[in-house]
C-alpha cells in the first residue's frame, strides 16, 4: 500500500515512490523498490531495497540525482519491520542513510539486512560496512537539519566518524540501554560546534569537522567515545535469517527486473463492535504518535513519520500534510507545528500556512513543542525559550537560559516551568524575560515535560526518576527512582502521580509522599488519560480500559480497532484514541 499526499492506493509494478511517500506491507506481501538515477526502469540504480512482510517504509530525503555538481543524498525511513538492501558504492560527500525510531545508519556501499523491533534494531552485513548510531530526539533533530545547517551537519558527520561499524559477516543489535549517554555526547558535540562557529570557523568549508569539534582529549571526544563504547558488533547469528534474501536480489547496476507486488488487504471492522464505537478511521500505515489533540471542531493526529491528519466529527479527513513534524500544539483555530529547525502556524480548518519562524540552528527536536502563553507561543530551544506571535509565528524575543531547555515547558500561572540541560528546574517569566534561580533535580537525559496541578510541579526522565516540586516554596518535596524506564510524561491529579512505564505498567503514586497508592497495574499499552476521576488507557489486546483513578480498579473494557499508541483525549464526553496501526477511534462513553 502506498500513502502519498495523504491518499492511499495500491502499488503496481512500475509505480513511482516520491519524496515523503510511505509504503507498507501486510503480513502476506512484500515489495521491491529501486532508487534510480532516471525514470527509465531499464536503467541501473543506486540501490535495490526489498520490504519484507509487516514493514512500514518511507522515502525521507532524495536529492537531485542527476545533478553531478551536488552531493547525492538518499535517506530512507523504517518505522517497523525488515528490509534487505543492496547499495552501490558511495563516494565523496554522497550520503545513503537509513533511520528508524532507535537507530541511524550510514552506508558506504554494501549488502545488508535491517530489522526494527519494538525493543531493538538489528543490522546484519553480508558485504561492505555500515556505521550505526543510537538515535534519540537530539540526533533526530540534527539529522533532519544537517543539510540546511552547517552546525548540525558537522555534528552528524563527526558522530558517524566515531560510530561503531558493522562489517561483512557481522551483526549488531542496538537497544536503548546507553541512549542517554549517547544523547549527552551529541549535546557536547553540538556545544563544541556552536562554539567553533562563534569563533568564525566556517564549518561547511571544513573537510574534517572532527578535528575542530572533537579533537583528541577534548570533552566532546571523551564523552562520545565513552557513550559509543557500549556498542559492539558480533558474528552473524541464526537470528539474522533475513540476510539470506540478499543472495537472491540483483545488484543495483544490473537493471530492473519486475516482481509481482501484493498489496495489503483492507479488513472491515468487525460487525460486532460495541455501540460506543462511533467510527474508526485509518489515516496512516504508521502508529499515531506523540499525542492526539483538537483544533476547533476537529481532531488532530500525527503519525511517527511526521504526517499530520485533521478529521471532522464524522471521521472524514479534512486535510493532511507531510510536515516533518516533531511536535504540535493546537490553540484556538490554529496549529503550531515544530520541525527540527522551524515552527509553522497553520489554519486548523484548511491547513494553510499563516506564518513560520526559522531558528537558524537545530531546535531541541521534540522538546520544541510549542506552548500557548498569553504573549503568544513559547518554544523550547537549546538556548532557552523563544517567544513568537501566535498569529504568524513572527519573533518577539528570546529568553536565554543557562544550559538551554531540554523539555517542553508547562505554563504555571504566569510562568513557564522547564528543565535545563543541567537537569535543573527553572521558572521563566515570559513578560519580564527572566528566569528564576535553578532548582537542582539531578534529572538524567531526555526529561519529559513537567506537569502542573494545584501548586505542584511533577517531572520525570526516561530512566524512571520522578520528582515533585512545590511551586510556592520553590523546593523539592520528594524524589523517587521507580527502577523502570518511563515511556511518557507523567499524568497528575486527584492526589496521584500516574507514571507509565516502558514495561507497560502503570504506577499510581501518592502526591504527598511518593509512596505507592496501589500496586503497579500491568498491561497498560498506552499513556493514561485522567478525566473526571476516571482513567482511560489501551491494553495489549486492543481494548480501551476505563478504570477508577483512586484505586485503579477496572470498570469496563471496550474492544477497539487495535492496541492504543498514544494518550487518549476527551472532548465534551467523547473520547478519541490513536492506535499502533495508524487509526483514530471515536468513542461515545455515554453508550
Amino acid at each position: 500500500m502506498l500513502i502519498s499526499a495523504g491518499e492511499r492506493r495500491s502499488l503496481e509494478v512500475g509505480s513511482p515512490v516520491r519524496l515523503g511517500d510511505v509504503v507498507s506491507t501486510d503480513a502476506s506481501s512484500w515489495v521491491e523498490l529501486a532508487v534510480g538515477e532516471s525514470p527509465d526502469p531499464a536503467s541501473s540504480s543506486i540501490a535495490i531495497i526489498r520490504l519484507l512482510p509487516g514493514t512500514t517504509f518511507s522515502l525521507r530525503r532524495l536529492s537531485d540525482l542527476l545533478d553531478a555538481d551536488e552531493p547525492r543524498i538518499v535517506e530512507l525511513g523504517v518505522d517497523e519491520g525488515s528490509i534487505t538492501v543492496k547499495v552501490g558504492k558511495q563516494s565523496g560527500r554522497n550520503e545513503f542513510f537509513v533511520v528508524s525510531p532507535k537507530s541511524a545508519l550510514s552506508v558506504r556501499g554494501t549488502a545488508f539486512a535491517f530489522e526494527e523491533h519494538a525493543d531493538f534494531s538489528r543490522i546484519a552485513v553480508r558485504q561492505g560496512s555500515v556505521a550505526v548510531l543510537p538515535k534519540g530526539p537530539l540526533l533526530s533533530g540534527l539529522i533532519d537539519g544537517r543539510t540546511a545547517n552547517p552546525v548540525a551537519g558537522a555534528v552528524v558527520r563527526t558522530a558517524f566518524a566515531f560510530a561503531p561499524t558493522v562489517r561483512a559477516g557481522q551483526e549488531f543489535s542496538l537497544g536503548t540501554a546507553a541512549m542517554e549517554a549517547s544523547e549527552a555526547a551529541y549535546g557536547a558535540l553540538l556545544v563544541a560546534a556552536e562554539r567553533a562557529q562563534s569563533d568564525n570557523i566556517v564549518l561547511e568549508e571544513v573537510e574534517d569537522p572532527t578535528s575542530v569539534i572533537a579533537s583528541a582529549g577534548s570533552d566532546a571526544e571523551r564523552k562520545l567515545r565513552a557513550a559509543l563504547s557500549a556498542y559492539r558488533s558480533a558474528a552473524i547469528s541464526s537470528a539474522s535469517k533475513t540476510l539470506s534474501i540478499l543472495d537472491s536480489m540483483r545488484n543495483p547496476t544490473l537493471g530492473y527486473e519486475p516482481y509481482t507486488v501484493s498489496s495489503p488487504v483492507e479488513r472491515a471492522e468487525a460487525p460486532s463492535a460495541p455501540r460506543a464505537i462511533l467510527w474508526v478511521k485509518k489515516v496512516s500505515g504508521r502508529p499515531i504518535f506523540d499525542a492526539l489533540t483538537r483544533v476547533g471542531a476537529y481532531v488532530v493526529g500525527m503519525d511517527s513519520g511526521g504526517f499530520v491528519f485533521v478529521l471532522d466529527a464524522a471521521g472524514e479527513l479534512k486535510w493532511s500534510s507531510k510536515l516533518g513534524s516533531l511536535a504540535l500544539t493546537a490553540f484556538g483555530q490554529s496549529l503550531a507545528v515544530a520541525s527540527a529547525t522551524e515552527v509553522l502556524v497553520l489554519d486548523g480548518e484548511t491547513g494553510r500556512e499563516s506564518g513560520r519562524f526559522s531558528f537558524g540552528f537545530p531546535a531541541a527536536s521534540s522538546y520544541a513543542k510549542p506552548i500557548s502563553v498569553p504573549q503568544g507561543l513559547a518554544v523550547a530551544t537549546i538556548r532557552g525559550i523563544t517567544l513568537l506571535r501566535a498569529e504568524n509565528a513572527s519573533f518577539i524575543k528570546e529568553i536565554l537560559v543557562e544550559g538551554g531547555v531540554v523539555s517542553p515547558p508547562v505554563l504555571v500561572e504566569r510562568e513557564l516551568a522547564c528543565v535545563t540541560g543541567a537537569g535543573s528546574l527553572v521558572f521563566v517569566d515570559p513578560s519580564a524575560g527572566t528566569s528564576s534561580a535553578p532548582i537542582p533535580l539531578s534529572l538524567g537525559a531526555s526529561p519529559f515535560s513537567p506537569r502542573y496541578r494545584g501548586g505542584i510541579v511533577a517531572v520525570a526522565d526516561r530512566s524512571g526518576r520522578v520528582i515533585v516540586v512545590s511551586v510556592s516554596e520553590r523546593r523539592v518535596l520528594w524524589t523517587r527512582d521507580l527502577g523502570v524506564r518511563l515511556g511518557s510524561e507523567l499524568e497528575i491529579g486527584d492526589g496521584r502521580v500516574f507514571a507509565w512505564g516502558a514495561d507497560k505498567t502503570l504506577r499510581m503514586i501518592s502526591i504527598s509522599d511518593g509512596s505507592d497508592a496501589v500496586p503497579p497495574i500491568p498491561d497498560v499499552a498506552s499513556p493514561p488519560l485522567l478525566s473526571g476521576g476516571v482513567l482511560y488507557w489501551g491494553d495489549s489486546s486492543g481494548s480501551l480500559v476505563i478504570a477508577d483513578a483512586s484505586t485503579g480498579r477496572v470498570r469496563k473494557r471496550l474492544p477497539i480497532a487495535e492496541a492504543s499508541s498514544v494518550r487518549p483525549i476527551m472532548v465534551a464526553g467523547v473520547l478519541y484514541a490513536g492506535t499502533s496501526g495508524g487509526k483514530i477511534v471515536k468513542v461515545d462513553l455515554s453508550r
